[in-house]
């Protein structure tokens, strides 16, 4: 059964409609439009529509209109007075395609604005990634330089990964020349001789020689250290030989000190060197390589000179600190008196001023191991003499080893002898 409203006819003024009686089975329906519904207006063919101008005065409201409800198989009513209406199914099917095509629209927006955020995420990561593989390449071909100043002032540049080590001599103390170790070496000589001629007397002694002996011996001197033919304390009880046996004692003790391994056991150099050296074994007699140890004895002093300096970049020998120094000068001054005591000056400041002047060569003379210490060439003082005559009163100096590593034997500055 079709539903079929009528349109309101409008009624001119002073005009008075007949009702119209209604059909059986027809029901008259409520007047009321679905809000937003616009009536339809379309006329069956062969349906002449009525004429709209009928008069200007014409009330449009539609108030006043009338609906009929025809239950019928046929789609429209052939009255000439009845226009059909479009079922709202039509306008149901036309609001929902409007609105499916309002979502599609927006959908393929954000579809399309999401692709172009992925695109440019895409090409400004890749661009970082290649900024990365980039910088980690030059990296590695170019690793980083570490700047060097040469003696005469050039920039060398040096790559402190390689293990080479030219390379890391670049960075090692710098030598002093041969003739400026020489004269440094005759100076203390000198000073050694002036300290005994200025606080030493000539007199005679009243001290058995077996104590003299036993004094010696913890100074590490051997009562045969002078001469093979002259006790040693024969030649301190001697006022004619004394101040040479004083001037040899100081030296074999205090440049003995200096040493790397001493034989009195009171060292001037760095603490943890002389602890070093002291722990370290013999080479063995029958299978060691005795060349093998001393080159790596030498490879471990300069490091230990350069890792030891204070400002490493100057390039400068090794100096001692006076903090540190101070003690050692005072055990060595003290073991050294405790056999000299007895020949000092008496009267006024003199043992005052012997005591602090000792002190003084044993500084000058810490430096000058300090000095050796620094060089990468090996020296040794050597208390040898070949004519086998006299009393080395001044030890000589030979380099058994030059900067290269070679193995030699130069003497740089000969010992003095004195006779007896």
């Amino acid at each position: 059964m079709t539903t079929l409203s009528t349109p309101s006819t409008p009624i001119p003024s002073g005009v008075t409609t007949p009702s119209s009686p209604t059909p059986p089975g027809v029901t008259t329906p409520s007047s009321s439009t679905p809000p937003g519904v616009t009536p339809s207006t379309s006329t069956p063919i062969g349906v002449t529509p009525p004429s709209s101008s009928t008069s200007p005065a014409v009330n449009t409201s539609s108030s006043s209109s009338s609906t009929t409800s025809i239950s019928s198989s046929s789609s429209f009513v052939g009255s000439p007075l009845t226009s059909p209406v479009s079922a709202s199914p039509t306008v149901q099917t036309s609001s929902t395609a409007s609105s499916h095509a309002q979502s599609h629209s927006i959908s393929d927006a954000a579809v399309a604005g999401l692709g172009v955020g992925v695109a440019i995420a895409g090409l400004l990561l890749g661009i970082l990634m290649s900024f990365l593989v980039f910088r980690h390449y030059r990296k590695r071909q170019n690793p980083p330089v570490y700047i060097s100043q040469s003696e005469k002032g050039e920039i060398i540049p040096l790559n402190v990964r390689t293990a080479d080590p030219i390379l890391l001599e670049q960075f090692l103390l710098d030598p002093v020349p041969q003739s400026k170790i020489s004269q440094e070496l005759q100076s203390l000589g000198q000073l050694i001789q002036q300290h005994c001629e200025t606080y030493y007397h000539l007199l005679t002694v009243h001290i058995s020689e077996s104590e003299l002996a036993g004094n010696l011996t913890l100074l590490g001197i051997g009562n045969r250290s002078m001469s093979r033919t002259t006790n040693t304390t024969t030649l301190l009880m001697n006022p004619a030989t004394r101040l040479t046996a004083i001037r040899h004692i100081i030296a074999k003790v205090v440049f003995g000190s200096i040493a790397p391994i001493t034989t009195s056991g009171l060292s001037l150099l760095p603490p943890g060197v002389s602890a070093m050296m002291s722990r370290i074994p013999l080479t063995e007699e029958n299978t060691g390589n005795h060349r093998a140890t001393e080159t790596a004895l030498t490879q471990w002093r300069q490091l230990s000179a350069f890792l030891l300096h204070p400002n490493r970049s100057d390039r400068t020998p090794l100096v001692p600190s006076d903090d540190l120094l101070v003690g050692q000068e005072h055990k060595l001054t003290t073991a050294l008196n405790a056999c000299l005591e007895p020949f000092v000056k008496r009267g006024g400041d003199q043992i005052y001023e012997q005591e602090s002047h000792l002190e003084q060569v044993i500084k000058e003379c810490a430096t000058f191991g300090y000095l050796l210490f620094s060089q990468p060439s090996e020296y040794r003082l050597r208390f040898e003499n070949g004519e086998g005559g006299g009393v080395i009163v001044c030890p000589g100096l030979y380099k058994v080893v030059n900067d290269n590593g070679s193995y030699y034997q130069e003497l740089v500055s000969a010992p003095v002898v004195e006779s007896i």
